[in-house]
This record gives structure tokens, sequence and C-alpha cells, in this order.
């Protein structure tokens, strides 16, 4: 075996990468391509931080929702009779069990969202050749995000839910027995 290359010949032409104009063109397109990645991460960022600033204003109702579902006397209650009952039991720390997982939650299901969003739209784009995706063509880059979006962001909603319904359980003497035999 020979490591030697043979010589370009009219059956046999150099590769393209080595003319200067597909290196030129390469060269747009990898810059095109950082572009978009780069818009990508920004729609992102932006996306997880208003889900992160939401989320640190709207916990109290989120743990009121959640408990709501989970304490069967909470149904012949008030929302009110809710919040005074949480006060009386954890205190204000009772209305934000749970919120280090929504915040961590929130900032990653937003992030995953747009910056999937944002790259189905792309890839829409470049294979109709549009610069504006019919409605159609919205919802498929929006149900893509989406269906990514539960996918990884499942497990970690799982957690919250959790570490919001039980934290009446952590303050109950049974609790802390079991809680210490782990």
């Amino acid at each position: 075996m020979s490591d030697r290359v043979a010589a370009p010949t009219p059956s046999n032409p150099l590769p393209a990468a080595t003319q200067p104009q597909a290196q030129a063109q390469n060269l747009l397109t990898a810059q095109h391509v950082a572009s978009q990645q780069s818009d990508n991460v920004a729609h992102a960022l932006a996306g997880a931080g208003g889900g992160l600033l939401s989320m640190a204003l709207t916990y109290p109702l989120v743990t009121l929702s959640t408990r709501a579902q989970v304490e069967k006397k909470k149904a012949n209650s008030s929302t009110l009779d809710a919040v005074k009952r949480i006060l009386d039991r954890e205190g204000i720390p009772g209305l934000y069990a749970g919120l280090e997982s929504a915040l961590f939650g929130i900032t990653v299901t937003n992030f995953v969202y747009y910056y999937w969003y944002e790259f189905s739209r792309a890839f829409f784009q470049r294979t109709t050749n549009k610069a504006r995706l019919s409605t159609l063509e919205s919802m498929a880059a929006g149900a893509l995000a989406g269906s990514a979006t539960v996918m990884i962001t499942n497990p970690i909603w799982v957690v919250n839910t959790r570490m919001t319904a039980r934290k009446r359980e952590e303050t109950l003497p049974a609790a802390e027995t079991y809680k210490n035999a782990m």
C-alpha cells in the first residue's frame, strides 16, 4: 500500500475543498451555522431567564395548586384557608417548598424549548428556502420543540412535584423517623 495521493487528472480532479470557490462557500456556510447557533442560544437564554423570573414571582401560587391536588381535605376549603394552613404548619418558607427544583426546572425547560424551536424553525427555513414559515411549519417546529422539552425535562418536574407535595410530611415526626432511618 502506498501513502501517495494520485495527481489530479480530468477523470480524478482535486477534492472540492481544495478549490478556492468551494473553500469560500464552506466558510460562508460555517459562518451561517455559527450565527444560527448563536441566535438559538441567545433565544434559549432569554427564555430561560424569563421563565426563572416568572417562576420566582409566582411560586406560592404553584405551591397552593400542587398542594390542592394532593391534599384531600383541601377540597372543601378556600384558597385563603389553604394559605393559612400552610403558614400555620410551615411558615412562609412553606409557600416556597420545592422552589429550588422549580427554578432549575423552568430554566432548563425554557432553555430546551426555545433552543429546539429556533433550531427546528431554521431547519424548515433552510429546507423550504423561505424567509417566513407557514402556520403549519411553525406548528411543526413548536411540536418538535415541545416534544424534546417534555422528554428531557419530565424527570425534573416529577422531583419538583414530590418536593412541593411532601414538604408537609417532613414536618411530621413519623416522616422524621423515616428520614433518619435512611
